[in-house]
């Protein structure tokens, strides 16, 4: 699925090049220099990304295994909340129901 996009984004900018090039709004030299930008800067950037992946991977790990901790723990409170609220509402509407709106008061069965 990654590789006919991939192909369709590099026919396009092909395409988009050779009419630029055709209408000479930019120069074959001009092309020639922006490519070699694009393929220094792209080099460049994966020789960063290799070099860092050495100092992030355990900094990132030892995130990981502090999320799942905390999402364990979140997912707990969360749980408590609810069972607390429920509890709550339940007793309220047993214990206070003077509380409900006028017209449904309990009146102890008189009309």
């Amino acid at each position: 699925m990654l590789m006919p996009c991939i192909s369709l984004v590099l026919v396009l900018a092909v395409v988009t090049v050779g009419l630029l090039v055709m209408t000479q709004t930019i120069s074959v030299e001009g092309l020639v220099t922006g490519v070699c930008r694009v393929f220094a800067v792209v080099a460049l950037v994966f020789v960063i990304i290799c070099a860092a992946k050495a100092i992030l991977l355990p900094i990132l790990l030892a995130w990981i295994v502090w999320l799942k901790r905390t999402m364990f723990w979140a997912v707990i409170v969360v749980l408590g909340l609810l069972a607390v609220e429920l509890v709550f509402s339940a007793l309220v509407s047993r214990r206070w129901s003077w509380l409900s709106a006028p017209g449904k008061r309990n009146t102890g069965g008189k009309p």
